[in-house]
């Protein structure tokens, strides 16, 4: 009995002794943890280290490969009597409903700063950067409109109309007037500040026992006021009035972008 007492007290030292050397202690970059994640802001990967036991900080990249969405739009034209003349000569209906692909993709870098105010604790606020492209979402129509279109920048680029400037077809958005271009193409952008502060919480210790762990982050992107162009040119809500249904409007409003995301980690050192 006595021997079986002293092993179990001997085999309780050795896990004492293991699980405390398998817990790592904070210090100044001293460990080294690589994330993969996903969520909102599409699929990360990054590394991170301490600074001390309340500080992490995390470099990193976030892609998300194009998405395209189907959508329709209605086209309204500057001239209706000359689009039906166009229609009679060229023997073909233009349409004022229109096909269109949504496009959107993200690609930027991210520089992040962890702070635990409890030691060891599985709660964090985090602040830092998102920085990448400027462009968020793209539209451009498709489809049966696209050779349309390009018979109208035929007929806009024709002699005939080199002579009588006043025959241009185009479509109008509020006070706005476009053309389509070679390809039959009339595109659209959604712009953001390419600098993205950004703020949020989290929760996930900083450094586990095991070399995996956990993450998950909530937050908000600031990106500053979208802004709507097409063919390079700013689109105001002014300048659309009711002409968009609001839309222009509605997109202008929305400032923030949220940052949701699940992240395996996994130390290195």
């Amino acid at each position: 009995m006595r021997k079986i007492l002293l092993s179990l007290a001997m085999l309780t030292a050795v896990f004492s002794t293991t699980a405390q050397a398998q817990t790592p202690e904070a210090g100044l970059f001293n460990h080294l943890t690589v994330g993969l994640e996903a969520g909102t802001s599409g699929i990360g990967l990054d590394l991170a280290t301490c600074i001390g036991p309340h500080f992490q900080v995390r470099a990193g990249y976030n892609f998300l490969p194009e998405i395209k969405i189907p959508s329709h739009v209605n086209f309204s034209f500057r001239d209706e009597e000359k689009i039906r003349q166009f229609e009679d000569l060229y023997t073909v209906s233009i349409p004022r409903k229109v096909d269109i692909d949504i496009a959107a993709s993200i690609g930027e870098g991210k520089l992040l700063l962890d702070f635990y105010p409890v030691k060891e604790s599985i709660f964090r606020i985090t602040a830092g950067f998102f920085i990448g492209k400027e462009e968020l979402v793209s539209i451009e129509n498709t489809g049966e409109s696209e050779s349309i279109m390009r018979m109208i920048h035929t007929w806009n680029n024709s002699s005939y109309v080199a002579m009588n400037p006043s025959y241009r077809l185009g479509v109008t958005a509020g006070e706005y007037y476009f053309e389509p271009d070679a390809d039959g193409i009339i595109q659209a952008q959604i712009k953001t500040s390419a600098f993205k502060p950004y703020l949020g919480i989290g929760l996930g210790k900083m450094l586990t026992k095991s070399r995996v762990g956990v993450n998950l982050d909530m937050g908000v992107k600031f990106h500053s006021t979208p802004e709507v162009y097409v063919e390079d040119r700013l689109i105001t809500p002014e300048d659309t009035g009711d002409s968009d249904g609001g839309a222009v409007e509605t997109i202008s409003k929305i400032k923030v972008y949220p940052h949701i995301a699940l992240r395996i980690t996994g130390r290195i050192l």
